[in-house]
C-alpha cells in the first residue's frame, strides 16, 4: 500500500493523520473537512450594539455625580437638622 492511501491530510491544517483516526491529531477538524461543533468559532457581537450599554451606563453616572454634587449638601443638612 503506499503512504498516501495510509494516510488522511487536513484541509485546515495540513497535518498528516492516520486512517484509522476520525479527528485531526493537531486541529481536531473530522477527516471530511466538517469541523467539531465544540470547536467553531463563537458568533461575533456587533459593535453597534456594544456601544449603546456603555453609554446608558456612562450617562448614568453622570447623572448621580452631578446630583451628589449639587443636592449632596443639601440633603445631608435636612437629614441632620431632624436628629435631636
Amino acid at each position: 500500500m503506499s503512504a498516501a492511501v495510509e494516510t488522511w491530510t487536513c484541509s485546515h491544517c495540513g497535518a498528516v493523520n492516520k486512517p484509522s483516526w476520525r479527528f485531526c491529531a493537531r486541529c481536531e477538524a473530522m477527516a471530511d473537512g466538517s469541523r467539531r461543533a465544540d470547536h467553531l468559532p463563537k458568533p461575533g457581537r456587533n459593535p453597534d450594539q456594544a456601544v449603546l450599554p456603555g453609554l446608558v451606563l456612562l450617562a448614568g453616572l453622570v447623572a448621580v455625580a452631578v446630583g451628589a454634587a449639587l443636592y449632596g449638601s443639601v440633603a445631608w443638612d435636612a437629614l441632620a437638622s431632624l436628629v435631636p
